[in-house]
């Protein structure tokens, strides 16, 4: 069971995710947004993925990358980036920025789970070791 970090403003839409990670067998943490993800991350190095909206008051999701690929063991840390601004050239910053992949809300729970066993390898103990 891998701990993946869930980041999202809305309430509805974190408790959607959590529970789609749940469902299929890993630890949810939520966090409303992203300095509390960061604070969250420094208290649990073993999370292996992100998965963190882009806009959200105070820390948003693309300072939150800046602040944990500047981090030495969060380097390779998956973060899978959920937005509903989905234009190519959106995509193309929070990508260059760090995200590791980008999906465009609303999230099919087919493709979450397709990305979450893609990014997390379940024969290693951490995905940024």
């Amino acid at each position: 069971m891998a701990k993946i970090l869930v980041v999202d403003d809305d309430e509805s839409i974190r408790w959607v995710l959590a529970q789609l990670v749940e469902h299929i067998g890993h630890a949810a943490f939520k966090c409303r947004d992203g300095q509390r993800a960061l604070d969250a991350l420094m208290d649990n190095p073993d999370i292996e993925l992100i998965i963190t909206d882009v806009s959200m008051p105070g820390m948003d999701g693309r300072t939150l990358i800046r602040k944990v690929r500047a981090l030495e063991d969060f380097k390779r840390l998956p973060i899978i980036i959920i937005s509903g601004v989905v234009g190519p050239r959106e995509i193309a910053d929070v990508l260059d920025l760090g995200a590791t992949a980008f999906l465009a809300k609303p999230v099919s729970a087919g493709d979450l789970n397709e990305y979450i066993k893609r990014y997390i390898d379940p024969s290693s103990q951490s995905a940024h070791a």
